[in-house]
């Protein structure tokens, strides 16, 4: 089963988002923040698929998880979605440059138009045979 990683420190949209993916047909895991996510990734024996990534998290930042999968060698090949209510360019242009496959501003995206990016960077990554 295809396995996402969702960092997010608001539990309602985490709820949201669980029952979302576990309804498309996802195993979901998560992190409430930053440090709770780098723990929680460097501990799986299976890492997830695709990481999603929010930008504003107590603690350390999506930026700093970013920053920290992509130096890492056991992470830094997972497609992550970077997502932001900043819609500030700058803060998308940030999370592409630190190497995020994708960024969208969550605000202008329902929970289903998340699953279907999560799905697209999915099939990208992992093309079927």
């Amino acid at each position: 089963m295809t396995t996402i990683f969702m960092a997010e420190d608001d539990a309602l949209m985490i709820s949201i988002y669980d029952k979302v993916f576990k309804t498309s047909g996802f195993d979901f895991t998560m992190a409430l923040d930053g440090d709770k996510a780098i723990t929680a990734l460097t501990a799986m024996e299976k890492k997830p698929d695709v990481v999603v990534l929010d930008a504003m998290m107590p603690n350390k930042d999506g930026f700093d998880v970013l920053k920290f999968m992509k130096a890492d060698a056991t992470l830094k090949n997972i497609p992550v979605l970077f997502l932001t209510n900043l819609s500030a360019k700058e803060d998308l242009e940030k999370g592409l440059g630190l190497g995020a496959d994708a960024c969208l501003v969550k605000s202008q995206h329902s929970p289903a138009e998340i699953v279907a990016k999560v799905k697209e960077l999915y099939n990208k990554y992992h093309p079927k045979v």
